[in-house]
């Protein structure tokens, strides 16, 4: 049986949505329905916590989804050894032109849009309301309550090599919080695909404070725009997660 099927059947037995299963992984609900869909598959540390939370054998989750078992054992020295013989094989076709390439990723970095990532995990923190006291003035500065996220990622964009926390808040207004994922750098050869984007609170900034609370995230899917249409920002972003479903996440703090 599909790995897929399995969980869609388990979630269904506990009479729970995509959402609340959601919950329970840390992820979000349009990965399980992925899962459940056959589109993706969990990583092994998710298939694990699978076995022991449907209380079902590891075997089992595993023994009949061939495809997930390729992707999960599939060498990652090999991965390697076909990228490393396509780059080479590239640079014997290409001759001049891989020249003026190489230029462009040494001044550039890359540009990763919604289409070029998969979100596999994403991080709660509330930070509750607080009262602080500047040392300097003595004054007593309420901060309100506001939330952080960690959202984990992956990209199969080639070339690109991603640092541990990449992208940061490019444009908020009061509805929405846009990201620029232009972090990392390009590589010829392998590269990291997974990170993190960890999006802070600026409340402590007491003149312009950027609350995260309340906000659906944006991606930023173009270089360019409109400098009189800036702000707005769903004409020129993908939405990659909503708040009504963000609000609904465990707090991992």
């Amino acid at each position: 049986m599909k790995i897929g099927k399995i969980i869609k059947d388990e979630r269904l037995k506990r009479d729970l949505t995509q959402e609340q299963l959601a919950q329970e992984f840390f992820v979000t609900r349009q990965l399980v329905s992925k899962w459940e869909n056959g589109k993706s598959y969990p990583d092994l540390d998710q298939v694990v916590k699978m076995s022991e939370w449907f209380e079902l054998p590891l075997d089992y989750l595993l023994k009949e989804d061939t495809k997930m078992l390729d992707e999960l054992n599939f060498d990652t020295k090999l991965k390697k050894r076909i990228k490393l013989t396509s780059i080479i094989l590239g640079l014997v076709l290409v001759g001049v032109m891989l020249g003026g390439f190489i230029f462009f990723v040494l001044i550039d970095q890359p540009f990763l849009q919604a289409s070029d990532i998969e979100i596999t995990k994403v991080e709660k923190i509330i930070l509750p309301k607080e009262t602080i006291i500047n040392s300097e003035t003595n004054e007593t500065w309420t901060l309100p309550e506001d939330v952080e996220y960690k959202i984990h990622f992956k990209t199969a964009k080639p070339f690109v090599n991603l640092t541990k926390y990449t992208g940061f808040v490019n444009i908020s207004n009061d509805h929405s919080l846009q990201i620029l994922l232009g972090g990392g750098n390009w590589s010829l050869v392998g590269g990291k695909k997974e990170s993190i984007i960890y999006i802070q609170s600026e409340r402590k900034n007491l003149t312009t404070p950027r609350l995260n609370s309340g906000k659906d995230i944006y991606l930023m899917s173009r270089r360019k725009v409109d400098s009189e249409k800036l702000h707005q920002l769903e004409l020129w972003s993908d939405k990659i997660l909503d708040w009504n479903e963000l609000k609904n996440l465990p707090n991992n703090h």
